[in-house]
């Protein structure tokens, strides 16, 4: 029941003109993706990327699906935005290096620490 009123209030948000809040919308796509929803959470993490272009969690979200998509080059990019956000992002971190070697390349030179 309350996956149906967050969504209810997402909608009602969109209705009115204004942006969702962060949190109602990085809720909503995890809960669609963990329902199996890749494609929906993706579209929902994207709109949390339009109101939100700086949300390193829409981001690390986005890696993990198209990591486990098997999209490498997407995962590794997205990824790399979320440290971008946030340098101390750990998980990004660590699904970055997973990523490169599972893609077999060697990663750009990138600095993580500015």
């Amino acid at each position: 029941m309350g996956k149906a009123i967050l969504a209810a209030a997402v909608l009602a948000g969109l209705m009115m003109g204004c942006a969702p809040s962060r949190q109602e919308l990085l809720e909503t796509g995890k809960n669609q993706f963990i329902a199996g929803r890749a494609e929906q959470a993706k579209a929902t993490f994207q709109r949390t990327l339009y109101y939100y272009p700086d949300e390193a969690e829409a981001f690390y979200a986005m890696g993990r699906i198209a990591h486990k998509e098997g999209n490498l080059p997407q995962a590794i990019f997205y990824y790399r935005s979320c440290l971008d956000s946030d340098p101390a992002h750990d998980r990004a971190r660590m699904w970055l290096e997973r990523a490169v070697v599972e893609s077999n390349s060697e990663p750009e030179p990138f600095n993580y620490n500015y």
